[in-house]
């Protein structure tokens, strides 16, 4: 709770507020300087018990205001008795009434809030999460609409007449919008297909973490911004479109040496060699080219064979991503893996199929339990988490959203596990199996106050 304190100030008649009190009357119009017979009795009359300071002659001069006399001029009113509340306890009306009056100055003393630097950093983590929850909301429409964008461009790439235009718009829209944390967010909490809203999901969470790695590492970026890595996202599958639809689409699991299977895994040198002939960056490229090489290129997950040397970091980081969204995106052929076993996944496979060093900063910057994580407390609550903490991956902020006894809250609680030290994740749960279809709209509705 903030703490209410009393705060003296020197304010002008437009800051006098309702609710001040005035200790002393500082300044005033014209007619206050050489008083006339009429206004000094005035002043004498409505302030009677007060003290003033006045100028006669040239000397300054305190004194009672029944003291005062006509030609001083009124320099100060203090010391105001008790009974002169009606011109002490500042209203609306009386403002009005000072300003007609002609008093221009006030000594007062108002009531403040006074917020703790700790309140001040919770109420600006709350305000963080609410915000989160509420672009995910908006940006629901801008993900399918770009998932639909991506596989349009496939089908006329198929067809052999294609432009990228399109799909250049919703990654100028995404980063326009600051959308590709809310579409991050929303990868585990909803069913998608393999590859449109895969395309845009990887696309999504790879701007969202790919520029926080790259400054912690230190090191330059030669991406012109997250239009442009949204845009490498996007494509970063192109080559698909040279795989038959229908092979494309299937929930069919394919034999390893199948022709099905020998297509699917062409489409890495596929999409290089369409880019290139676009004229795409060398790095968009190389993301399609090598997205599935792996740090061991011997094995037979890695294709196409090449040495690790070919791969620049940033398809190293899309690959982590690609992993990821794969895994947590709920298919119609499988089930989706929670964050925080995808998590657990990455770092088992760290230093065999992508750079140790790498996937330690990319654990730094998605954290061990990720955004929109399911977790359960210690102490039977339940919640999303909603940040990635910066010093302990343990304990993130938690939107609570169920209490103890499992039922859901009408006003969500918000728990930072790095204040509360008593409180800490018992267990994660999968939010598609506790909450089905309704995860990502019970997710965008978080409110805390």
């Amino acid at each position: 709770m903030a703490e209410v304190r009393t705060q003296l100030a020197v304010v002008g008649i437009k800051e006098l507020k309702k609710g001040m009190n005035i200790l002393s009357f500082l300044g005033f119009s014209d007619k206050y300087h050489h008083l006339d017979e009429a206004t000094c009795k005035w002043v004498q009359h409505n302030f009677r018990g007060s003290q003033v300071t006045v100028l006669r002659g040239e000397q300054e001069v305190e004194l009672m205001v029944d003291d005062m006399q006509p030609a001083d001029n009124l320099q100060k009113l203090y010391k105001l008795p008790s009974h002169l509340t009606k011109i002490t306890q500042v209203s609306d009306r009386l403002v009005q009434e000072l300003e007609k009056r002609g008093f221009l100055r006030f000594r007062v003393e108002k009531k403040v809030r006074v917020v703790s630097p700790d309140q001040q950093k919770r109420q600006q983590n709350l305000n963080r999460c609410n915000k989160l929850s509420a672009k995910v909301k908006e940006s629901v429409e801008t993900h399918e609409e770009a998932s639909e964008a991506v596989e349009t461009l496939l089908d006329s790439a198929r067809d052999g007449a294609f432009t990228t235009t399109e799909i250049q718009h919703y990654a100028e829209s995404i980063t326009s919008d600051s959308s590709a944390e809310a579409i991050a967010a929303m990868s585990s909490l909803k069913a998608s297909d393999q590859t449109y809203a895969h395309c845009v999901e990887v696309a999504a969470i790879y701007t969202d973490i790919y520029f926080k790695c790259m400054a912690k590492l230190g090191q330059p970026t030669p991406f012109n911004g997250p239009q442009d890595s949204l845009l490498g996202g996007f494509l970063h599958d192109f080559g698909k479109s040279k795989v038959p639809k229908d092979v494309l689409d299937s929930t069919a699991k394919f034999e390893r040496n199948s022709k099905e299977m020998r297509l699917l895994q062409s489409h890495p040198t596929f999409g290089a060699q369409l880019l290139s002939d676009l004229g795409m960056p060398k790095h968009i490229v190389n993301m399609a080219h090598y997205h599935h090489v792996k740090l061991d290129p011997g094995m037979k997950s890695s294709y196409p064979r090449v040495s690790p040397n070919e791969v620049m970091t940033e398809t190293h980081y899309l690959a982590l991503v690609d992993i990821y969204q794969a895994l947590v995106g709920k298919r119609k052929y499988k089930k989706a893996w929670t964050p925080f076993e995808t998590i657990k996944y990455l770092d088992a496979l760290a230093g065999v199929e992508y750079p140790l060093e790498l996937f330690n900063v990319f654990l730094k910057v998605m954290g061990k339990y990720p955004k929109s994580s399911l977790v359960q407390l210690n102490d039977g609550r339940a919640g999303f988490v909603m940040s990635v903490p910066e010093v302990d991956l343990e304990r993130p902020q938690i939107a609570v959203l169920k209490n103890a006894e499992g039922e859901m809250l009408t006003h969500h609680d918000f728990v930072d596990l790095f204040v509360e030290r008593d409180i800490q994740i018992k267990q994660v749960l999968d939010a598609q199996v506790v909450f089905g279809d309704d995860a990502l709209d019970i997710f965008s509705t978080i409110n805390i106050t």
